[in-house]
Order: structure tokens, then C-alpha cells, then sequence
């Protein structure tokens, strides 16, 4: 189970069934003439439903497979689901180049960004056009001309940074070693997401967001182990701290994929 059942969660769910349970059974013993007999049957079958609510409880918090938040007065939900099947601006990471091609070596073709490029772009050169000629992505630029042994765009692109194509935001999330391998560091990974959330803040138009657990997957993290359940949470916390507000026309949706069912406690994430 992803939740014990005695987590600090669900004790004081636990209590409150008591209280309530307890005061019934107060109220029954004072009010109604019982013999001892009945009393000690009576607060047997309590004891039964007590411990009854708590193993659904307990039930509950583990199968659970949707949250709904209320983040900075911005509704999120968290769920499992097809990203594509999403209605609103979805998210897509592309490593800090905005790489367009699907080859296995630059991008796999069974990645979110591979699926994308694939399924839903028709003309890469029109792609890579909107992302070289994007006003904003030109104020991010970290470097130009840079010298990549095994191909690849040129230019390098601050994390975080946000180029809008119809129904998609394409993310510079990840950085790309000589060998073309993505990666990034903890630190790396909050600073792009605080990024992500204030460039979210101008290009959202008032329209649900839907994001990927950014991070799962091939993304090579140089100097921890994060698990599926530890970037859930911080995406969680940087959109907390970011103060950012999306508004009561717009909505951020958080889509997990079935293959991390086991891993994620949904339970365990709070608004506070």
C-alpha cells in the first residue's frame, strides 16, 4: 500500500471519526435506560464501525486517483490521463535547443516530445520558423552558434522559457550533454519550473493549462535521485511559492501516467 496506515495524514481523519462515533454512543447511553449488557453490545458494534470507517479510510486514500486543489485561487487537478486528450494549452519540455528532430539520438521517438513532433506538427519547418522567429524566445537566447559534435540547432535557450504554438507550449526544459543526452541538476530543474510558472503567467490567455510530470521519463538528474512522487511535489511547491494566478477562466491540470500509478501517493499532496 503507497499509504500506511498509520499515516499523519490520516490520523486526524481517524480522530475525527472517533469524536463523532464517540459522542453517539454518549448520547445513546445517556438518554436511553440500557442494561449493562446491551451497553457493552452497543459499544462493541460501535468499536466495529469505528475501526470499519477507518479501513476505508484507509482504502479511499490509496486508491485514490484524482485530486483537486485550490492553489494561489487556481483550481488543480491532478489525474491520470492521456496529455493529448487534454483540452487547453499543453505543455510539451524540449530540451534548451527546442530541438525538432525525432531520430532516437536527438529526440526518442516514444517521448511526449517525440509523440508531439510526430502526431501533431505537419510542417517542421514551419515549427522551427515559430521558434526561431518567436520575440520573446529571442530575449532568452543564452548562447548562439554553438558547436554541437553530433548536430543538432545552434542556439541555446534559457530553462524554463516558454514558445507558444497553437495548442502548445513548447518548453526549454533540459540541457543536452556533447552525446546528446538530456539533462539537468535539482537546483536547475526548480529554477526552470519558478521560470516556466512566471512565462506561464503571460502567455496563458486565460485558457487551462495542462502539464506533464516534467522530469519522469529519460531526464537524467546529475546530482540526486528524484523519484515520480518528489517531482510532483515540487512542481506542487514552486507553483505555491510562485504566487502566480491563473484566474477563474483558466484551470492547471497535472496528467500522470498509468505506468507511475504505484509510485504516486496523491494522498500525501495538500494545498498547505
Amino acid at each position: 500500500m503507497k499509504v500506511k496506515i498509520n499515516d499523519k495524514i490520516l490520523l486526524p481523519q481517524y480522530a475525527k471519526s472517533l469524536s463523532a462515533i464517540a459522542a453517539i454512543l454518549s448520547l445513546i447511553l445517556t438518554v436511553f435506560d440500557i442494561e449493562q449488557k446491551c451497553k457493552i453490545v452497543i459499544a462493541v458494534c460501535f468499536l466495529a464501525v469505528f475501526i470499519t470507517v477507518c479501513l476505508a479510510l484507509w482504502i479511499y486514500a490509496n486508491r485514490l486517483q484524482a485530486k483537486v486543489l485550490k492553489i494561489n485561487g487556481t483550481k488543480v487537478t491532478i489525474k491520470y490521463s492521456d496529455l493529448f486528450s487534454e483540452a487547453g494549452n499543453k505543455i510539451i519540455a524540449f530540451n534548451e535547443y527546442f530541438d525538432a528532430t525525432v531520430d532516437d539520438k536527438i529526440i526518442s521517438e516514444t517521448s511526449l516530445n517525440g509523440q508531439y513532433i510526430n502526431g501533431h506538427v505537419q510542417d517542421i519547418d514551419e515549427l522551427n520558423n515559430k521558434i526561431s522567429s518567436d520575440l520573446r524566445l529571442k530575449n532568452a537566447i543564452v548562447e548562439a552558434n554553438v558547436n554541437r559534435a553530433y548536430g543538432g540547432k545552434t542556439t541555446k535557450y534559457r530553462l524554463g522559457s516558454i514558445c507558444p504554438v497553437d495548442d502548445f507550449f513548447l518548453l526549454a526544459f533540459t540541457h543536452f550533454d556533447d552525446d546528446n543526452r538530456a539533462f539537468i541538476s535539482l537546483e536547475d530543474y526548480i529554477s526552470c519550473l519558478m521560470h516556466m510558472w512566471s512565462e506561464l503567467d503571460v502567455v496563458y490567455a486565460g485558457k487551462p493549462i495542462v502539464l506533464p510530470l516534467l522530469g519522469n521519463g529519460i531526464t537524467r538528474f546529475n546530482n540526486a535521485e528524484v523519484k515520480p512522487q518528489d517531482l510532483l511535489k515540487y512542481i506542487i511547491m514552486t507553483f505555491k511559492i510562485s504566487k502566480v494566478r491563473f484566474g477563474n477562466t483558466s484551470s492547471l491540470t497535472i496528467v500522470l501516467t498509468n505506468n507511475i500509478r504505484n509510485e504516486i501517493n496523491l494522498y500525501s499532496i495538500q494545498e498547505d
